[in-house]
């Protein structure tokens, strides 16, 4: 009914004259029909005005000098296509696409990777760890503490935790396409130098891949949705999430598997994020800024520039929608500071610390050690390592579904259940086993190996797409609380990496537990602070979420 009335308010009165005008070439004026006998004049190809935040309609055809009745107007299309309907636009669409897939895949490659290759005899050889597993009497447990190991491991998580505030920073000053830019570039360089046989030279490229890991984490997100018409940013951010998941869970551990055997490997896992990451560059070589940074210099014109170019015309209620988001941008940075947002800026960077603790990176990264240590060929354990991440990816995906269709917290609480429940049962055969000081059989391998599994399963729906970001970050305070969490979160990563095999050689099989007990307080903490929020708005957060949880209302009101 509203697209029909606009259609009304704008059709001329009779007597007047109404020239052809090519499908795109409509402007809606909301009540504002033209006087008697006034002739609608012709407008450029590239506008379209539409005034009251009224969105595109279909404009009526004309068939010759015969016109259509306000009675007999076709329907107006109720959203645009993803692609726009002019065709013009459709290659910086599947650029957009692609950048967003390809360039998670290049992040979630680089900090996943590392596993894969330090599984590899030529690797641990490399690092002097092989000859110290074979010459040196010490428990299994033991048998990858390395502190060389363990700092080149934990280098590219440190260097991506830096990194992360400043590219944030950055992009403000120098626009998004710079920041992306570099970030890809910095990963192709030291995919580069990882190649090279030499330890200082791999520390060095490692510490680059993260600076630009932190770069694209941190950024490319921001430029996508930037760049994309408001209703389908969450589209194209999401398909940055599948491409993170897809490349640190699936590729990673496909090509390690394919090059485990191979003498050089780990030079050939290494120089794939290089790949990637060129690929990316030339991508968004020809991408145009977001229109986002001109504003925030107060560059309108460019501005209208790349609005048109990302848009394919200009809608001047989005843009100006735009204008004024724009106008407290850097007033915006301290948003996530005050009281009103305390709740999602605690829950969202406890959400992080949880994540980690719970013992996902220690499960994923050293399943194919775990697995070569208890007398399993490198080609099998890298092939359960394959099954864990396609496990990971496709109930991410799966997830993300079932938390749209069900309660939020129950899938949540459901979820961290199974981790709970899993982790318990892999200590129980991990002790009842004695591992510390001889190789269980293949029946407690499968047990355990299962076991992960289930745990992966729980783990993905409650650390997808739409697991914990029930609870997003409001827009006036997103930029700068997303650079936060995230800092959080690659700080947890980073001290993972590092005291990971320490801790294991000390605590044993008991590491187990207390990633156990670390999900019996993440069940608490859901239980007691996480509200429901299905089928709640951002507007109505406050009021339908917070204002009824007996502790955050505080903080609301």
């Amino acid at each position: 009914m509203e697209d029909i009335s606009v259609q009304q308010a704008a059709a001329p009165p009779p007597g007047s004259t109404v020239p052809d005008l090519p499908m795109e070439d409509i402007s809606v004026q909301q009540a504002a029909a033209p006087l008697p006998s006034s002739t609608v004049p012709d407008l450029p190809i590239e506008e379209i005005s539409v005034q009251q935040g009224e969105s595109e309609i279909n404009p009526v055809p004309h068939d010759g000098d015969s016109t259509q009745s306000q009675d007999s107007a076709p329907p107006a299309t109720s959203r645009p296509l993803l692609f726009g309907n002019d065709r013009s636009q459709f290659l910086i669409k599947v650029q957009l696409f692609a950048i967003s897939f390809i360039g998670g895949m290049v992040a979630g490659y680089c900090l996943q990777i590392g596993g894969g290759v330090l599984g590899m005899k030529e690797s641990l050889k490399l690092f002097g760890v092989y000859r110290k597993m074979e010459f040196t009497k010490t428990t299994n447990y033991c048998s990858f503490y390395d502190n060389k190991l363990n700092s080149f491991v934990a280098c590219l998580y440190l260097a991506t935790t830096v990194s992360i505030l400043p590219s944030f920073v950055c992009s403000k000053l120098f626009g998004r396409r710079v920041v992306v830019w570099i970030g890809f570039g910095l990963v192709l360089l030291g995919s580069i130098l990882l190649t090279i046989k030499n330890l200082p030279t791999l520390f060095i490229g490692r510490i680059i891949c993260g600076f630009g890991v932190g770069c694209i984490l941190q950024v490319l997100p921001i430029y996508i949705s930037e760049s994309t018409p408001a209703e389908y940013a969450d589209f194209l951010g999401s398909k940055f999430d599948h491409g993170f998941n897809f490349g640190g869970f699936v590729v990673a551990s496909t090509v390690s598997f394919l090059v485990a055997m191979n003498k050089s490997g780990w030079r050939w896992s290494f120089g794939l994020s290089g790949v990637l990451a060129l690929a990316s560059l030339m991508l968004s070589a020809t991408t145009p800024e977001s229109p986002h940074y001109f504003l925030e210099m107060k560059d309108i014109e460019r501005a209208k520039n790349a609005f048109k170019k990302t848009r394919g015309r200009l809608i001047v209620a989005e843009f100006d929608n735009l204008v004024a988001k724009s106008e407290k941008v850097y007033s915006s940075l301290f948003h996530p500071f005050r009281l009103q947002y305390m709740p999602y800026l605690f829950i969202a960077c406890v959400r992080e610390v949880f994540m980690q603790m719970t013992g996902m990176f220690a499960i994923n990264f050293v399943t194919p050690i775990f697995l070569t240590s208890i007398g399993v060929s490198a080609s099998t354990s890298f092939i359960s390592s394959m099954g864990v991440g396609c496990t990971y990816f496709i109930m991410a995906i799966l997830g993300g579904m079932l938390v749209d269709r069900y309660k939020r917290r129950v899938m949540l609480r459901s979820s961290s259940l199974v981790m709970i429940f899993t982790l318990f049962i892999i200590f129980g055969l991990l002790r009842l086993s004695n591992y510390d000081v001889m190789y269980f059989g293949v029946d407690v391998a499968v047990a355990i190996s299962m076991a992960m599994f289930f745990y992966v399963c729980g783990y993905a729906v409650i650390s997808g797409t739409r697991g914990w970001f029930s609870v997003p970050l409001p827009q006036r305070a997103k930029g700068m609380g997303s650079a936060l969490t995230m800092t959080v979160s690659m700080s947890f990563v980073s001290l993972m990496a590092y005291i990971s095999t320490p801790v294991v050689c000390v605590c044993k099989e008991y590491i187990v537990l207390i990633f156990g007990l670390y999900a019996v307080v993440m069940e608490t903490f859901i239980s007691l602070l996480v509200p429901e929020t299905r089928d709640i708005s951002e507007e109505e957060m406050n009021v339908k979420a917070w204002g009824q949880h007996r502790i955050w209302k505080k903080c609301i009101r």
